[in-house]
């Protein structure tokens, strides 16, 4: 028994590998990206929550000055009535 291919049978099998092969590479481009674009996520997020913790630990000496201040402040002046 011998098989016969004509040649839009070779041709529409190629279209078909074709269409394989670039779904293939682009879901597998796909997957890098998403674990990239992952890793870049936590950096950032990482990154972020240093410059609130530092940020926040720069308000905390600030409002802890600025309390200092009130205190001194009304321990020269006495209340007026």
């Amino acid at each position: 028994m011998r098989l016969r291919f004509t040649i839009r049978d070779l041709l529409w099998l190629t279209l078909v590998v074709a269409l394989a092969v670039r779904w293939y590479v682009d879901h597998r481009q796909q997957s890098i990206n998403y674990v990239k674009w992952m890793s870049d996520l936590e950096e950032c997020r990482e990154r972020g929550l240093e410059q609130m913790t530092l940020e926040a630990n720069d308000l905390r000496e600030q409002i802890t000055a600025l309390e200092e201040k009130l205190r001194r402040a009304a321990k020269e002046s006495p209340p007026e009535h």
